[in-house]
């Protein structure tokens, strides 16, 4: 018998157990995960802003 269709089996002793993953999904407001995307994402972001600026300013000076 296979291990996926096996209940009685234990998962991945790596990954998470269900109960501590679905305890801390609930425990968190979904404002903790918006938040963490923008932080992970702001450096990023505030470099292709600059970047673009950057080009814009360089292609008004050349065009003047």
């Amino acid at each position: 018998m296979s291990r996926i269709s096996d209940f009685g089996a234990s998962a991945d002793p790596l990954q998470p157990r269900r109960g501590k993953v679905a305890a801390r999904a609930e425990s968190q407001a979904p404002f903790h995960s918006l938040h963490a995307g923008l932080v992970a994402i702001a450096p990023r972001l505030v470099g292709v802003i600059l970047l673009a600026g950057a080009i814009q300013l360089l292609l008004g000076w050349i065009h003047h």
